[in-house]
């Protein structure tokens, strides 16, 4: 019950300078935050456990300049910097949703809708920890809202069909649902970031964090081989790319405050932090992807979040 916020927080709970005072928790860049109220423990006492043993971090509100600077070598127009603020927390799933979990909650294993059922399995058996692949935008959001109702949380999408031909669509802002989502693509860098400074989610060096097409032998690994980030997130650069909720549009400079491309206003699904056959500039906190006009394919996953919101 309770003690899964206990679990949550496991990796945070490093320590600041000083004690951090009552109402509030200590994070790994060695700041004081306040504590979420969905912490409460009749929260996570009617929530109920995780299925496949799913965990989530705590990611604070704050404020950053998002994009890069004209001066740098990956730059291009789609980077444009500005001002962001998040004003609320968010959970964030601590590794990339596996291949199990994605089985206890949806029933399926996507990749045999891409791989086959011999090599889908055969990768199952290999290590079931990977990260799930091979899935769609219209996919993700069903588990989410599978999440959402298996553990009594109001569903953020509206769904039609099942399985691989399911579609669905966001009749809520992803600020303002208390159920399962993906992060939003600001949250996604702000969360990548770790209260920290480095190039790639947990290290300038990219080995210790990532892998990519340089150390990966092509191919996907385990959740959580290399070290987290501040946050306690693995994995945010490299292993597979994630989808993040956000359909991708160019930067503009204007300041925002809790940013959201809504399907109708983008061009495709939007995704953060390269996959293991990527180059090293895609595993910056900072670098921006997109799917493009095709469904699925083996190099894209995700994780799971949900706003930190009073119970």
């Amino acid at each position: 019950m309770f003690g899964r916020w206990l679990v949550v927080f496991s990796a945070l709970l490093v320590g600041c300078q000083q004690p951090c005072g009552e109402g509030f928790t200590a994070g790994v860049d060695g700041n004081c935050y306040e504590a979420p109220a969905a912490e409460d423990e009749s929260f996570w006492a009617s929530h109920g456990e995780f299925l496949g043993d799913i965990t989530l971090n705590h990611v604070p509100a704050g404020s950053w300049t998002m994009g890069l600077d004209e001066s740098d070598e990956d730059w291009d127009s789609s980077h444009l910097s500005h001002e962001v603020e998040l004003t609320g927390e968010v959970w964030v799933s601590t590794y990339e949703v596996s291949v199990r979990q994605w089985i206890e909650y949806m029933g399926y294993n996507p990749a045999e809708f891409w791989m086959g059922e011999m090599w889908a399995q055969e990768e199952l058996d290999d290590a079931e920890h990977k990260p799930v692949h091979s899935v769609t935008y219209d996919e993700i959001l069903a588990f989410a809202n599978a999440m959402s109702a298996h553990h009594g949380l109001q569903e953020c999408f509206s769904c039609e069909g099942e399985g691989t031909e399911v579609s669905c669509s966001i009749t809520v802002s992803p600020y303002a649902c208390e159920g399962y989502r993906m992060v939003t693509e600001a949250e996604w860098e702000w969360a990548a970031m770790g209260g920290e400074g480095f190039t790639y989610p947990g290290s300038d060096e990219i080995n210790d964090v990532g892998w990519w097409e340089e150390n990966s032998e092509m191919n996907t690994h385990a959740n959580g081989t290399k070290i987290p980030n501040g946050y306690g997130l693995y994995d945010m650069g490299g292993n597979i790319r994630e989808f993040v909720l956000d359909w991708f549009d160019m930067y503009d400079q204007q300041p925002k405050v809790d940013p959201f491309v809504f399907p109708e206003d983008g061009e495709w699904p939007a995704e953060r932090g390269g996959s293991f056959a990527c180059r090293s500039p895609e595993l910056r906190v900072n670098r921006r992807n997109m799917k493009g006009d095709y469904d699925r394919d083996m190099h894209s996953g995700f994780r799971i979040a949900r706003t930190v919101t009073e119970q």
